[in-house]
């Protein structure tokens, strides 16, 4: 009997609950038979149109930023272009650095160019005798020739020429030291006493196969060797950037304190020297070699100092009752 109800009730609810569910959709604004339908159609047709909006919004994003991107891509290009070009250029210009350095090995590598000769094959000299040192010491750059007594120069420079005469006792030994055929520097020197030896020295500045020797300059030129005593003949390539050479005096007789001017300018490189001051001024700092020759008349005293601001830096003097004498002296100063 009980199995026979329960079909009946169940009925009977859901006959309820649809005449509820009837009841509270009809009482919905606006209530008809597709309102749901309506309203959720209204709510897809929404959301379909938000979500192009979204989607237009992200495309656009998505476009800004193919094109920053783009960008970025292309100014990267740019800039790596630019590293190569810079990276050729630079290799290029190191390249040819290297080869210009190349090119120029040569003279930035100071040259070795000197020599040493001594003991006279001559002793007996006349009036414009080249003088002929035989035994040579060293010969670097091969410059030197003992057979004619001349030095050619092997490359252009500033040479150092010293030359060391030993005359006989109450003999003249007078001498000029030539280049290319023009005398340079000279002297004499005598004395009645012995056996002496003097010397001499000429900073010259040559050319490429100039010729530079020493002669005697007077007929009666006698020479001495022995074991104490031997003449010489030298020189050595120098770099200065800075030198000067000015020769024979403006005044002969000098007070105490007068300043020796040397009035013919033979080269100033730097034009440091004044030779109406007889002043030269140091255009560098450095250390630098001076060097003076001073030729003096019969039994009349020479005393020289060599000054640097005002300071004595060498001083010497020299007389002699024989003749007419010259004597050198130099001093390095810094």
């Amino acid at each position: 009997m009980a199995a026979r109800r329960s079909p009946v009730l169940c009925l009977i609810f859901v006959c309820v609950i649809v005449t509820y569910l009837g009841k509270v959709r009809c009482n919905e604004p606006h209530c008809s038979k597709f309102d749901f339908e309506e309203k959720v159609l209204e709510k897809l047709v929404l959301m379909e149109f938000k979500a192009e909006e979204q989607e237009k919004t992200i495309r656009k994003e998505l476009g800004d930023m193919k094109s920053e991107l783009k960008s970025y891509r292309d100014d990267w290009q740019k800039l790596k272009q630019e590293n190569d070009d810079l990276k050729t250029i630079l290799k290029s210009v190191v390249r040819s650095r290297l080869d210009e350095i190349a090119s120029y090995k040569d003279s930035l590598v100071t040259p070795t160019v000197m020599f040493k000769a001594r003991k006279m094959k001559d002793l007996s000299l006349d009036k414009g005798q080249t003088m002929i040192f035989k035994d040579v010491m060293f010969n670097n750059g091969s410059g030197y020739d003992n057979t004619t007594g001349v030095f050619t120069c092997p490359i252009e420079g500033v040479y150092l020429f010293t030359i060391h005469l030993c005359s006989k006792s109450e003999r003249y030994i007078t001498y000029d030291v030539m280049v290319d055929g023009t005398i340079h520097t000279k002297g004499a020197n005598k004395d009645n006493t012995g056996n002496v030896c003097t010397s001499a020295d000429a900073i010259v500045e040559v050319h490429e196969a100039s010729r530079v020797w020493v002669q005697s300059n007077y007929d009666e030129d006698e020479l001495y060797d022995d074991v104490y005593r031997w003449s010489s003949f030298s020189d050595t390539l120098v770099i200065p950037t800075v030198m000067f050479k000015a020769r024979r005096m403006k005044d002969l007789s000098l007070d105490k304190g007068q300043t020796m001017i040397f009035k013919d300018v033979m080269f100033n490189n730097g034009s440091g020297y004044d030779n109406t001051t007889g002043v030269f001024t140091c255009p560098v700092g450095g250390v630098y070699l001076f060097t003076i020759h001073l030729c003096t008349s019969t039994s009349k005293y020479i005393t020289y100092d060599v000054m640097v601001d005002g300071t004595i830096h060498t001083k010497g003097a020299h007389k002699d009752a024989t003749g007419y004498v010259c004597i050198s002296a130099d001093a390095i100063v810094e």
